[in-house]
């Protein structure tokens, strides 16, 4: 696979990788499927660390298997399905103060020329889970479909580039680690230093590199940030066929999808404990309405209604032991209709 660079496509990169994928299905009984499929992949990655270099292929390996039923004469379908999966080597990036704190680091020592570019790291993720699915028909006007899942993912080897670098510098830093930052100091390094009283220096930059670097990888051995372990979807529909008069042609519908309590940071005052974001459950609805034209032709006006309570409280995404410091806003309540005419 090769990349280029849109601005000047003389230069690109070349990414090459072997990818495989493998399945099997067993039918032991007319009723019952038992399923087994493994694969593995690469994906090229663009992005340049904080030494300038690029982190390289991100490479991936999956397995899934479990057992699918066909019920009441198909009209309940069930998949019970059970995954591992190896992500190496993914991208990730970080907090830009990082980078900011060490050029100031090298402007205060006169050596501008050594200043880093915003960078990306990487982090390895290993996972499992369950995933459980259920399509149903009890009459043939009624429908619903529930899924289910639960899934955790193990974060390790955390932005080890940006670990090296940092030792690899350390020496010639704590050298001039009374230098003080004075014009050359970045907005956010705490001046004075709250050790000493005095001045910021060198030495205070890279205690705030260092609170950094430990915040980021405090999740080692843990679950990944943002993860939610539990997660479902629910959506049934009626659809009024039989009936003569008005509600012939007519629609109804709802669901709900349910989001479990996130991993938001790691308190450090408790060896890293996880801290949690809460769970959040959305509504949805749709309304529908379908003609029988001449000839066979239908017209279907549908209304499909997104978080249909409006729920706009804020969801914790990052903290820290102290206080909450990102958040995100759910998708305020919308309205999308849509017009299908078939023939």
């Amino acid at each position: 696979i090769q990349v280029f660079n849109a601005s000047s496509p003389s230069s690109g990169f070349e990414f090459t990788g072997r990818t495989s994928t493998a399945g099997v299905v067993v039918h032991p009984l007319p009723w019952l499927a038992a399923f087994y499929n493994q694969s593995n992949s690469f994906r090229p990655q663009s992005n340049q660390s904080i030494n300038g270099a690029l982190v390289g292929n991100r490479k991936g390996e999956g397995r899934d298997y479990g057992l699918r039923f066909r019920l009441w004469d198909s009209k309940v379908n069930v998949s019970i399905a059970r995954y591992t999966t190896d992500d190496s080597n993914a991208a990730t990036g970080y907090d830009s103060n990082f980078n900011n704190f060490i050029n100031s680091i090298w402007r205060a020592i006169g050596q501008p020329n050594l200043q880093v570019p915003g960078g990306s790291d990487t982090q390895d993720l290993s996972g499992k889970g369950t995933e459980v699915e259920i399509t149903a028909n009890p009459t043939p006007n009624w429908r619903l479909a529930i899924n289910a899942a639960q899934t955790n993912q193990i974060a390790s080897s955390l932005y080890p580039r940006n670990g090296t670098y940092l030792e690899s510098n350390r020496a010639v830093w704590m050298q001039n680690s009374t230098r003080p930052l004075g014009s050359e100091i970045a907005t956010s390094i705490p001046n004075p230093d709250p050790v000493t009283g005095g001045p910021a220096t060198v030495l205070t930059a890279l205690r705030e590199v260092d609170t950094i670097y430990r915040a980021i990888t405090a999740g080692a051995g843990s679950t990944r940030r943002q993860l939610r372990e539990y997660t479902g979807n629910f959506f049934t529909a009626y659809s009024f066929r039989a009936s003569e008069g008005f509600v012939r042609g007519l629609t109804v519908g709802g669901g709900a999808n349910y989001r479990g309590k996130g991993v938001v940071g790691f308190d450090t005052t408790r060896k890293n404990a996880i801290i949690y974001g809460p769970a959040y459950t959305l509504a949805n609805a749709m309304l529908a309405y379908e003609w029988r034209l001449k000839k066979s032709r239908t017209l279907k006006i549908q209304l499909n209604v997104d978080n249909l309570f409006d729920e706009s409280k804020p969801v914790l995404t990052d903290a820290s032991e102290i206080q909450g410091f990102s958040y995100v806003f759910q998708t305020p309540r919308s309205f999308a209709v849509t017009t299908t005419v078939t023939f």
